[in-house]
């Protein structure tokens, strides 16, 4: 510690990291679609630092929507499933914006919106099943229920790249 204080970085400055679960929730909206996917599906979510600290507070939640031919994993740094296009490091900026006080701590939800057509546009279709309800009602639900969100339409954002920005006009 005496060392890292000469040199003028001490333990403070690294900024407290957040973690990262991968989850499969199961879309009532998305049962019965003719492409014959299942309703259950995987999502990513980022909780702040203090998540697992301070146990009665609550959390405000922004869901990322991923962009046509992507996963939940092109958010948190995974591979983006195109070829040539990295994931990006979205619980890693989150941890720095909050250290430096640019961002408040929130709950991150990054649903996987991909499909046998490469992607689902966020759309309520028979044949890819009803993303806008899954992602309102059957996400939104999941999450409020399993994770200590503020459970108030205020408290909620929604936002998307692409295909995601799309569905976040839609939904």
């Amino acid at each position: 510690a005496a060392a890292l204080s000469m040199t003028g970085i001490s333990f403070a400055q690294a900024p407290a990291k957040g973690r990262v679960a991968t989850v499969t929730v199961h879309g009532r909206a998305l049962e019965g679609n003719l492409s014959g996917e299942s309703p259950d599906r995987t999502f990513s979510i980022y909780l702040p630092p203090s998540y697992d600290r301070e146990h009665s507070r609550r959390y405000p939640v922004v869901i990322l929507l991923h962009g046509y031919s992507l996963t939940n994993a092109y958010w948190v740094g995974g591979k983006s499933g195109v070829a040539g296009v990295p994931g990006i490091d979205v619980p890693g900026a989150m941890d720095r914006d909050v250290a430096s006080g640019k961002a408040h701590e929130m709950i991150l939800v990054m649903p996987d919106g991909n499909s046998i057509y490469d992607g689902s546009m966020y759309s309520s279709s028979a044949t890819s099943g009803d993303w806008e309800s899954f992602i309102a009602e059957d996400l939104v639900g999941y999450v409020d229920s399993h994770y200590r969100t503020i459970a108030e339409r205020a408290a909620r954002g929604l936002a998307g790249h692409s295909m995601g920005g799309y569905g976040t006009w839609r939904i």
